[in-house]
């Protein structure tokens, strides 16, 4: 059984504390879905007292329940010979202020800049040579065994599929130090602010603003141009409330930026679909 511990304040709904913000939407229905596949959740977050009530009856209310509430389950606790730790035990830790990188380079990269920024980082050597069997099996590199990595071509294949299979895992590679996965997250984001938050959807097809995409088996959304909050220039798709933006004129549109989404389960929306 997987074991799941998500955060409240800013990762299933916006930070707006001691306030309840605007439920996001996209996590609720990850959590659901990992629900119903028989993953454990735990609601993980610093509320206390009244402020955690809420925050229990408000993800009720949105039909999420949690097997726990800041606790360990029994069946942890049991299996550490009774042993509650302060820290939650879980397989996920889902969090606004979690750095996944993986995840992170396929928003902001194209697959080859991610996998040519790990090839360069480790100084060429191939990701079996650098992680080693007890992270990334040989077995599922496209390259010899015998300690070389031919890559003529310069592609950095053995890279793309280690990134590929982490992504898939949603974890962050052992072999990154704190510091790699720091000087990455840097690069990464000078990147993507370079190229105004240059998208691609699983297919390398650039995104536009006026595109519609489909993300996951979510109806086709309308993409809008759109600003962070440090009025970089970015994509999104529409957050808000139609008939509320309809009765209240001088509300402003609220946007889900594109970067919550992995660009491999985005695809574009040929107009004649």
């Amino acid at each position: 059984m997987k074991i799941i511990a998500i955060d409240f304040d800013g990762c299933l709904v916006e930070s707006q504390w001691p306030l309840i913000g605007r439920p996001r939407e996209e996590v609720f229905k990850a959590a659901l879905a990992e629900k119903a596949q028989g993953s454990a959740l735990i609601l993980w977050t610093c509320r206390t007292g009244k402020y955690l009530d809420d925050a229990v009856e408000f993800c009720r209310a949105h039909g999420l329940e949690f097997d726990a509430v800041n606790d360990n389950l029994p069946e942890t606790v049991a299996a550490y010979g009774g042993s509650n730790c302060r820290k939650i035990v879980a397989d996920e830790y889902w969090d606004d202020c979690a750095k996944l990188i993986p995840d992170l380079l396929y928003n902001l990269l194209t697959l080859p800049q991610a996998a040519a920024m790990l090839a360069d980082l480790f100084g060429d050597e191939c990701a079996c040579n650098v992680c080693g069997i007890d992270e990334w099996l040989p077995g599922q590199c496209v390259h010899t065994f015998d300690g070389t990595c031919p890559d003529p071509e310069g592609e950095h294949e053995c890279w793309r599929q280690f990134l590929e299979y982490y992504q898939q895992r949603k974890k962050t590679p052992r072999a990154l130090s704190d510091a790699d996965c720091d000087r990455l997250i840097e690069i990464a984001n000078d990147i993507s602010r370079t190229r105004l938050f240059r998208y691609v959807d699983k297919h390398g097809q650039e995104i536009e603003a006026g595109m519609k995409i489909r993300i996951g088996n979510d109806p086709p959304a309308l993409v809008y141009a759109c600003c962070t909050q440090e009025m970089d220039e970015d994509l999104g798709i529409n957050a808000s409330n139609e008939d509320y933006l309809k009765h209240h004129p001088d509300a402003e549109r609220v946007y889900y930026s594109l970067i919550n989404f992995p660009s491999g389960i985005i695809e574009i929306v040929k107009e004649d679909t």
